[in-house]
């Protein structure tokens, strides 16, 4: 079930929340929280390894808060694809003015053409400017909601994760991501 998912900074944001150990679900609104298990759901049950787009590494470079900066760096160097893909400038720029027709969000239009140069099935976000002015606008990319996303895979209650914490992780002992 692997497929190629590419996450935008704000579903990055999300993942790395719900990856950290401290993380409490009672703290987020039922739309967040939702949002982050299924984020952390698609990981864990897919064994989907999120591809990280050279203009998401750029925007979550510049977060000013030391610690934040530093669990985004780590979860990405280990977990996810990032750094690994240099995207052909001409063709981002013919696609960004394309998809700039349709939506204002340049960094936006960008990590579209880098998901379309990736060849990224998917491309998942919670930007809904982002989402509802260029869903239909890419050949090859889907746009998904992260929730949306999780629930069109009809994994059954009980289905057992591909990839699971280790027993140093907190959250091996968690159950809000569980599937059951």
């Amino acid at each position: 079930m692997t497929r190629k998912i590419a996450i935008d900074s704000n579903a990055l944001t999300f993942l790395v929340d719900a990856m950290m150990g401290r993380y409490n679900p009672k703290n987020d609104s039922e739309d967040l929280l939702l949002q982050k298990v299924s984020l952390l759901r698609i990981f864990i049950y897919c064994g989907t390894q999120f591809y990280v787009l050279p203009t998401v590494e750029m925007e979550y470079k510049r977060i000013k808060n030391v610690i934040k900066l530093e669990e985004h760096k780590s979860i990405c160097e280990a977990l996810l694809f990032d750094g690994i893909f240099i995207p052909d400038e001409i063709l981002t720029n013919i696609m960004i003015d394309k998809y700039s027709k349709k939506h204002t969000g340049l960094n936006d239009c960008k990590i579209l053409a880098e998901a379309n140069q990736l060849e990224v099935e998917t491309l998942l976000t919670y930007d809904f400017d982002f989402y509802n002015n260029l869903r239909t606008h890419s050949d090859s990319v889907t746009l998904a909601i992260p929730s949306e996303y999780w629930n069109s895979l009809y994994l059954p209650v009980g289905t057992s994760p591909i990839w699971s914490p280790h027993e140093s992780n907190p959250l091996s002992k968690q159950t809000w991501w569980v599937l059951e």
